[in-house]
């Protein structure tokens, strides 16, 4: 639900709700309701600065967490930022994946110089043992990077060199 103001965003769904009652019965015959309803709230409709999301599985349960919100039992109505604007998320260990950033590295020259410049890093400041290119051509049985003395330092290489890579596409988090 999103409107210019929490009165609107309740009214909202208060009419979600009664929809609901209407639906409830139909939903065992067609279960492409609920996500019928989903596209036309995130697809159809404009996103104002007052917003409310919920989260359920079924038409019975999105009633009941529709009422409770309008009771302000449970409310996550909150008014968002009117240009959060873009911000980069960077992954923890275990989202890696063995030759992970190979591609961009044999593709892109500022991904490859990126990288390049951090294993130069690695060898004279840090004076590693291993080599960070190394590990990204290793074969898969060699692999490393699931090991966490390098799973860390790794995404956080690559994940330095895709934020080189976006900035030459000027795009830059805010």
């Amino acid at each position: 639900m999103s409107s210019n103001n929490e009165r609107e965003v309740r009214h909202q769904l208060d009419s979600l709700a009664q929809w609901c009652s209407t639906v409830e019965e139909e939903e065992a015959e067609n279960g492409e309701i609920l996500a019928d309803l989903v596209y036309t709230l995130n697809q159809r409709r404009t996103h104002f600065t007052w917003r409310n999301s919920i989260a359920a599985s079924s038409v019975s349960k999105l009633k009941a967490i529709a009422e409770n919100a309008i009771k302000g039992v449970t409310s996550h109505t909150k008014r968002v930022l009117d240009d959060a604007g873009l911000c980069f998320v960077f992954t923890g260990q275990g989202a890696q994946w063995p030759r992970m950033g190979r591609e961009l590295y044999l593709e892109s020259a500022t991904f490859r110089a990126s990288i390049d410049a951090a294993e130069q890093y690695f060898r004279d400041v840090l004076q590693s043992p291993w080599s960070v290119v190394d590990d990204l051509f290793q074969d898969e049985s060699e692999y490393r990077i699931h090991q966490h003395a390098f799973s860390q330092p790794l995404t956080t290489v690559l994940q330095m060199a895709l934020v080189d890579l976006l900035e030459e596409w000027n795009i830059k988090p805010d």
